[in-house]
């Protein structure tokens, strides 16, 4: 019946992205991002708030931290969630640590210039790729009440192998495209894609050869 709280995050391999990707997530380290807290926005800072998870089908934990997405916005708008967070981080806790401690430089004033750092934390993360275990991963805790007001928790996890973790996100786009070939019309102009595919239809395109999904509700 309600949403309490969304707590979720990423966690990719140790593959690093384009540069161009990675001057992009650190532009926001150690600066203002938002999220929610009881059912107001906060600002926390980019790429602080280190969080230990720990998935099925990973050995030991992943260190994720807070970034901006566009999601905080959303969510507690359409489903009235009071709590949300999102985090996400590299593969290696370097990476995770080496983001966390640049945040702080930026946040005492000892670096301004970002893209600078990006570029060398670039080829320092192309330099670890090897030690990684090409695994990426999405994590989600929901918390809320049920209609009889009895607290309810969720917690849903896809694993992806083989450093397939960044093929994901374009899933989505062609799962859209083989369901208007099939006859669907979705509302013309541009806004937000929440509701025109329902999970089956995204882990249908995913396909199952890379993908493990684990969930269960307390």
């Amino acid at each position: 019946m309600r949403v309490e709280t969304l707590h979720y995050g990423i966690t990719s391999s140790a593959r690093m992205p384009g540069l161009s990707t990675v001057k992009g997530v650190l532009s926001y380290a150690g600066r203002p991002i938002p999220q929610w807290r009881n059912g107001q926005p906060v600002e926390v800072a980019g790429w602080q708030g280190l969080y230990p998870v720990k998935i099925k089908g990973i050995r030991g934990w992943r260190l994720v931290a807070d970034v901006d997405v566009p999601d905080m916005e959303l969510f507690p708008q359409r489903y009235g969630a009071r709590d949300v967070r999102f985090k996400a981080g590299p593969g290696l806790a370097l990476g995770t640590l080496a983001n966390y401690l640049l945040a702080r430089l930026v946040r005492s004033g000892v670096v301004s210039d970002t893209d600078r750092v990006a570029r060398w934390l670039h080829r320092l993360g192309q330099g670890f790729e090897k030690f990684g275990n090409g695994k990426s991963a999405f994590y989600l805790e929901l918390t809320g009440l049920a209609a009889d007001d009895r607290p309810l928790s969720y917690r849903w996890e896809l694993l992806a192998t083989h450093d397939k973790g960044p093929q994901i996100p374009c899933c989505a786009a062609i799962a859209l495209a083989r369901k208007m070939a099939a006859g669907y019309r979705p509302v013309p102009g541009a806004r937000i894609c929440v509701g025109e595919l329902d999970l089956q239809e995204y882990l249908d395109e995913i396909g199952p050869s890379f993908i493990t999904v684990t969930e269960w509700t307390r």
